[in-house]
């Protein structure tokens, strides 16, 4: 959160981590979805196990996370054959499926969540960020800021874009065409130094 002063930036105040960096909130809210329908042991397992399918998975949720773009409609995230025949087979898939109203899984399709398991998902992590902007605005330093800059790999997400315009209306949003880089720079530069 940076005001502008004579054509250029400077840091008006610090970020509260916590909420920051949400992406891995929300991989964190995914596999507990993936725990609460097959079981912790069984995820903890597979993760300890296949560490190299368990990042390709994480790739699949990171890829269908970042296109969401509302919470209106499903999305669907592959499943590895490795992991549904660790999870016991595409029959124990479909049973899974049958008892959760809210989450489809299938054997073919992967695993497809409805917009209120997404929204579940979100809502705690867009609540954080909100608040936690809220709050630095009440600072002298940032009170009178006009914009709000959302920078790193998260800052690509449409639904964390449209919360952050809704929550903050009078606040410009400004996104870089590529959000990670600001952050990537900022290592080089900060290890340089």
């Amino acid at each position: 959160l940076s005001p502008v002063c004579l054509g250029s930036l400077r840091r008006a105040a610090s970020i509260n981590a916590e909420y920051m960096g949400g992406s891995t909130y929300l991989d964190q809210g995914f596999f507990d979805i993936l725990k609460d329908i097959f079981g912790a042991e069984k995820i903890e397992q597979f993760k300890r196990d296949s560490p190299r399918s368990f990042m390709d998975l994480l790739d699949k949720w990171e890829n269908s996370k970042l296109r969401m773009t509302n919470f209106e409609r499903p999305r669907r995230v592959a499943l590895l054959y490795e992991l549904v025949e660790k999870l016991g087979g595409a029959y124990q898939i479909k049973q899974k499926s049958k008892a959760y109203k809210k989450f489809k899984i299938s054997y073919s399709d992967g695993l497809k969540l409805d917009g209120k398991a997404i929204k579940s998902i979100f809502d705690p992590l867009l609540k954080g960020i909100s608040d936690h902007i809220e709050k630095l605005l009440q600072e002298d330093e940032v009170k009178d800021s006009q914009y709000i800059f959302l920078v790193g790999g998260f800052g690509a997400s449409e639904i964390v874009q449209t919360h952050l315009k809704a929550a903050f209306p009078n606040l410009r949003l400004v996104v870089p065409f590529r959000p990670g880089m600001p952050v990537v720079q900022g290592a080089v530069m900060f290890t340089r130094a």
